[in-house]
């Protein structure tokens, strides 16, 4: 009886590893395109200073995306798992968490990008 337990936790285990494989890999794939696009759109229709501002703040998207998707990955899947033991309070300590951190890293890179953009005013 305890195997079969342990090949339904392999087959959860397997599944939660093969959806969390689709979901980063088109979000590995997708971050490079979409700042590709920014700097090619801006190049094209907006010129050089656009691509440099594109620059500038291109690792400051890359850290939002990157933390964005350690929380969006990986904070699911221990909420469910607290969910399936029915422990209410881990599972709400868990939200809690991810929510914090969510929000303590969205300050951290306002206060990045604005120490880094300092005065947006552009010069002519």
């Amino acid at each position: 009886m305890p195997e079969k337990n342990v090949n339904q936790q392999k087959t959860l285990m397997v599944k939660k590893y093969y959806s969390m494989l689709i979901s980063g890999t088109f979000n590995i794939l997708l971050t490079p395109l979409s700042l590709m696009s920014d700097t090619l759109i801006s190049g094209l229709f907006l010129g050089s200073d656009s691509v440099m501002a594109v620059t500038l703040v291109s690792p400051l998207i890359l850290m939002a995306i990157f933390s964005g998707s350690i929380f969006s990955l990986g904070i699911p899947i221990l909420y469910s798992a607290a969910i399936g033991k029915f422990d209410k309070c881990e599972a709400d300590r868990i939200f809690g968490f991810g929510l914090l951190m969510s929000i303590i890293i969205g300050v951290l890179i306002f206060g990045l990008s604005s120490f880094i953009v300092g005065n947006p005013t552009i010069a002519n």
